[in-house]
């Protein structure tokens, strides 16, 4: 009986736990060298780390339209036209399908999408430190190395979706967040 209520009480207490306290380390995001802040966490879904679309699109200076009516977004950038919509695991750059096996979702009005695909997307590269759950994004304008993440943490996958940013896994999702109200 004891072995019973001991057995009952262990699992009580693993399932009381808030989900948060169980959680991995947040994940952070690093561009060029500089920490970014999100109104909306980086998530991970399906093993594929979800980020705000918006903020890092903005901040690599791209334009970024959003379309409530269809739930998409149009990112431009130079001559480079990035058109991603909510739920599609086909998004378009410069109208070449570019596939991703996570499709965008919307939380909180925000737009998160899968990291890699939001990191590249305009030419950058992206780098997954597993020890801190860091992604760090080099944008194409980088002009040094001195930003980024030091080469002994700095892992790459070379496959274009990567695993979930989960202990011990080597590789970055592709994120992406946009804002859903119009402006």
């Amino acid at each position: 009986m004891k072995k019973v209520l001991l057995v009952l009480l262990v699992f009580a207490l693993v399932f009381s736990v808030p989900a948060g306290v169980m959680a991995q380390d947040e994940v952070k995001v690093v561009l060029d060298g500089n920490p970014m802040e999100f109104e909306i966490a980086p998530q991970i879904e399906n093993d594929r780390t979800l980020v705000p679309l918006r903020a890092i699109f903005e901040a690599v200076g791209a334009d970024v339209e959003w379309d409530g009516e269809t739930n998409t977004v149009t990112a431009t950038k130079g001559d480079i036209v990035v058109i991603l919509t909510i739920g599609d695991t086909n998004p378009t750059i410069n109208g070449v399908v570019t596939p991703i096996d996570q499709p965008a979702i919307i939380v909180s009005d925000r737009t998160l999408a899968p990291m890699r695909f939001v990191a590249e997307a305009f030419g950058g590269n992206v780098d997954w430190d597993p020890d801190t759950y860091t992604a760090y994004i080099t944008s194409p304008e980088a002009t040094s190395d001195d930003n980024n993440v030091p080469e002994e943490n700095a892992e790459e996958d070379a496959n274009s979706e990567g695993d979930a940013a989960t202990e011990g896994d080597d590789a970055v999702e592709e994120d992406a967040n946009a804002e859903t109200d119009e402006e």
